[in-house]
């Protein structure tokens, strides 16, 4: 075994320093242990530490890979045959036997100033994302005290088990589950570890899509102020999202090649390019066309949905106030209220694939969407539009006892 196991304390008996040895005693009741007792016979295990020559230079090491100091010489014993394996297949690391607060791979530790880089990265444009995280670090708790070093599979789905015996809903683990394979990933790229144990699947339900079909969303447009219904009208016919319709600006309409990109969006009030995201080139329908030529073009960033109630210079919709107005015009309507994104985005997104019969990659095409899968929902969702219909055909073709019917034959 490589190293040695001293005590570093004077001797408050005999005022003797470093004058200790391994020794067995016997106390009453209790099994024999092992204990570094000074010469003296009257002082035992204070302030152990191991000395260990690694890399032609002598390390000292006063704590196990948890941060805590050694509280006995068994546990110094078994850190030590720890070490030794370590240095025999080539993976001690002397700042992973450190204090608890100095020690950068703690999970404690480690994901403190992970957290600190999200919010510098995150604020202010996203304060939403970075309370998301903040809210699962709740859970990640459970891996305070270990080495993300020595984080294993087992430890994973164990980690899973006990979220699951706390009753989060799937998406909640899913959600749990995806932040720290996000943390690993990054320490993997980072060079902290040398690989990413997996993770457990988990499977989460699909939720049934609340949408309007166009009929519905005629009636909703009817119901709004009329100063209001180019922008509603533009959000259900082209289902971009709320904020990339308010974010429209001249800059981005090539009126002579009939075409526009969605390339902003909103946060926090603030008018924001998406910088990993490709813009989304739709074309102008007939139904643009029309408002596009019914109004004053803009220069550069100003919008071209023009807010006639702003108080702001430029005049840009605020989300807040087009929820409020949406839903005041689904309770005229008489309608169900769903979220605005649904009435739009989601709706389209029914519509094409389940009514108008286009094709998933048509569907995708127009909502901007980066992946098939997230379009493939659409479909999904569609077998309850089959189901309806085929509930409806058995009602009708149910059979019936008909008085004096006979066995037929």
């Amino acid at each position: 075994m490589r190293g040695s196991i001293r005590c570093r304390q004077v001797c408050p008996q005999c005022g003797q320093r470093g004058r200790y040895e391994p020794k067995t005693i016997r106390l009453k009741g209790k099994r024999p242990v092992e204990v570094l007792s000074c010469e003296c016979g009257r002082w035992a295990d204070a302030a152990i530490e191991i000395r260990v020559k690694w890399q032609n230079r002598l390390h000292t090491v006063t704590h196990d890979k948890s941060g805590q100091a050694f509280s006995s010489y068994d546990e110094a014993c078994l850190a030590l045959a720890q070490i030794s394996e370590e240095i025999m297949e080539g993976s001690f690391y002397p700042e992973l036997w450190t204090p608890s607060d100095v020690n950068g791979l703690l999970w404690q530790n480690y994901y403190r100033a992970y957290l600190d880089h999200e919010r510098e990265r995150l604020q202010p444009d996203r304060e939403a994302s970075l309370a998301k995280k903040v809210s699962i670090g709740r859970h990640l708790s459970w891996f305070n005290g270990q080495n993300i070093r020595e984080l294993r599979t087992g430890q994973i789905e164990d980690f899973d088990l006990h979220l699951k015996k706390k009753g989060l809903a799937p998406k909640t683990r899913s959600d749990v589950l995806t932040e720290l394979r996000f943390i690993l990933k990054r320490a993997l790229r980072r060079q902290d570890i040398a690989r990413v144990p997996e993770f457990p699947a988990v499977r989460v339900p699909e939720k049934e899509i609340a949408w309007y079909n166009q009929e519905q969303q005629q009636r909703i447009l009817e119901r709004l102020p009329e100063e209001h219904r180019s922008i509603f009208s533009f959000m259900f016919t082209y289902g971009c999202r709320v904020n990339e319709a308010t974010a429209l600006c001249w800059d981005k309409v090539d009126r002579d090649n009939g075409i526009f990109y969605l390339a902003r969006t909103f946060s926090r009030r603030k008018l924001l390019e998406r910088p990993k995201a490709r813009p989304n080139v739709l074309p102008i329908c007939e139904e643009f066309a029309t408002y596009l030529q019914s109004i004053t073009p803009g220069l550069g960033v100003t919008p071209v949905f023009r807010n006639p109630e702003a108080h702001n210079r430029e005049r840009f919709y605020l989300e807040d106030q087009l929820r409020k107005l949406f839903s005041i015009a689904v309770g005229a309507a008489g309608l169900p209220q769903i979220p605005l994104k649904n009435a739009t985005r989601h709706s389209l997104g029914m519509q094409a694939i389940n009514v108008h019969q286009w094709g998933i990659e048509a569907a995708s095409r127009i909502l901007g969407h980066t992946s098939l899968a997230h379009t493939r929902k659409y479909a999904r969702a569609g077998t309850g539009l089959v189901r309806e219909l085929l509930n409806s055909k058995v009602r009708t073709l149910s059979p019936r006892k008909i008085e004096g019917a006979g066995s037929g034959g």
